[in-house]
């Protein structure tokens, strides 16, 4: 089944907004504020500067301009706290969603991968892991690649339900994401239990709402 490019590209660039908008609210190190350099401070700061162009660009669909700046994020932050830290993880999570819009999903998959890789070497509930797993199914989805993509899916719900709980609105996109693998792999069962499972969740918000 031919997927349809701009639905994946609309979908993983639609979260990196939302993870990377919430990320430059708090320009936070791993490293604890004490344990940073003015040199490392200031390359982190002129990195959240640049990232916030990137967002920038990215909402307007500027995808070349934007690559070049997103990898010089990876630069300074690598620079400042180290290949293995998460906000490396993250920048580089982003310049891979660039690369979804730019439709070149084998480089996409690569850096989402790289990202992923310096997550699970991080261990614990790392925030951003969710959506470099999401977009990870998404991708393997898009290529009919339904078992990996499962895979995918089912690890970004079981750590947002562990980080956020079992009604959150990042657990709903992550069943989601899973409804769709389930519907083109014409698992029609576990599609519709999913289903249940997430009207049970609407419905429980509505009746609670925070």
């Amino acid at each position: 089944m031919k997927k349809n490019t701009r639905s994946i590209t609309t979908s993983i660039c639609a979260l990196l907004l939302l993870i990377a908008e919430a990320g430059a609210q708090t320009p936070t190190a791993t490293a604890t504020p004490y344990q940073l350099t003015a040199e490392q401070k200031a390359a982190l700061t002129e990195a959240l500067t640049i990232n916030r162009r990137v967002l920038e660009l990215n909402a307007v669909r500027k995808f070349d301009e934007a690559v070049p700046l997103a990898e010089q994020v990876i630069k300074l932050r690598r620079a400042a706290l180290g290949e293995g830290d998460a906000q490396v993880a993250e920048a580089i999570s982003n310049l891979a969603a660039l690369y979804v819009g730019k439709q070149d999903y084998d480089r996409a998959e690569t850096d989402y991968r790289r990202a992923l890789t310096i997550y699970e070497n991080l261990g614990g509930l790392q925030p951003n892991m969710g959506y470099v797993l999401d977009s990870l199914a998404l991708l393997r989805w898009s290529r009919s690649d339904y078992s990996k993509a499962e895979a995918y899916a089912k690890s970004a719900i079981d750590l947002k339900e562990k980080l956020h709980g079992a009604s959150s609105a990042e657990l709903i996109e992550s069943l989601n994401v899973l409804i769709k693998i389930y519907d083109s792999a014409g698992k029609s069962s576990q599609r519709n239990t999913l289903l249940v499972r997430l009207i049970g969740m609407l419905e429980t918000s509505k009746r609670n709402p925070q």
